[in-house]
């Protein structure tokens, strides 16, 4: 049961956390304003 729930909340981050760097990435293409780590340096 523990396992079971676990999982749900790793899958669940995991979903969010790929959702997450994809909305980061297409707002970057798109010229919009940049992602809070902006200020890092972008590589590729």
């Amino acid at each position: 049961m523990l396992d079971a729930l676990a999982a749900a909340a790793l899958a669940l981050l995991a979903v969010l956390l790929v959702f997450t760097l994809t909305r980061m990435r297409d707002r970057k293409a798109r010229g919009g304003p940049g992602a809070p780590m902006a200020a890092a340096p972008v590589t590729g």
